[in-house]
Formats: C-alpha cells, sequence, structure tokens
C-alpha cells in the first residue's frame, strides 16, 4: 500500500503547493492519453503502465540553481509540515536555496511540467522516491 501513500502525499501536496494544481491537472490528462490499450498491451511495462516519456534534456537544465532532484525533494519537504505551501520557502532555504531563487525556480519548474510530459513523470518518480 505503499504506492497509494505515495499517491496520497502526492495529491496533498500538488492541492497545497501554489502553482502545482493546475500542473496536476495536466499531468493527470496526459497520464491518461498515455494509458491507452495499445501504449501497454504486450510489452514490459504490463497492460496500461504509462510509456516512459523521456524528457527534452534542455528542459531539465537547473533554473535559478534548482535542479529537478532539488525540486521534488523540497516540494516533498513540507510533508512533515501538512503541507502546508507557506513552509516552501523555509524548506528550501533549508537546501541553500534563496528565496528569489525559489521563485524563479517554482515559476519555471511548473512552467516545464505543464509542457513536457517527460518532465512531469521525472518529477513524479522522484519526488515519490523523496
Amino acid at each position: 500500500m505503499n504506492i497509494i501513500k505515495g499517491f496520497r502525499d502526492m495529491g496533498a501536496m500538488l492541492n497545497a503547493a501554489p502553482g502545482l494544481i493546475e500542473s496536476a491537472n495536466e499531468m493527470s490528462a496526459q497520464a491518461k492519453a498515455m494509458q491507452t490499450p495499445a501504449a501497454g498491451a504486450a510489452g514490459a511495462y504490463g497492460f496500461g503502465a504509462p510509456v516512459p516519456i523521456e524528457p527534452n534534456p534542455a528542459n531539465l537544465v537547473p533554473i535559478a540553481g534548482v535542479d529537478i532532484e532539488l525540486w521534488a525533494r523540497i516540494a516533498k519537504g513540507i510533508a512533515p509540515y501538512g503541507y502546508d505551501a507557506s513552509k516552501l520557502p523555509a524548506v528550501a532555504a533549508s537546501f541553500g536555496v534563496a528565496p528569489a531563487d525559489w521563485a524563479v525556480a517554482v515559476e519555471g519548474w511548473n512552467t516545464r511540467l505543464a509542457a513536457d510530459p517527460g518532465v512531469a513523470q521525472r518529477f513524479n518518480a522522484l519526488y515519490r522516491a523523496a
């Protein structure tokens, strides 16, 4: 049941974090589109499983010093605070990210997440692993 808890954690974080709600809705629509019978019918990923999508390498370049791995760890870092999004700048600071850099990074990563399904998949995997 660890996967279910992971999805609950992800859902709670996305509902709490400003700017991520719209991205989460887009990720959901993209995930549904990827789960066609042809995508999972006969292959290593099993029936109905989404096919991994590689992100555009340009979309993985750090933004204001925050790479996607750090962004996922910071996003997961508000879990002990009940997913209180107001704690994100403090959690980011605990990872050495200045508030101004965090604001730029959040805006940039949200834009990339919405535009590139591969970035969304990568973030989701990193968030669940954090």
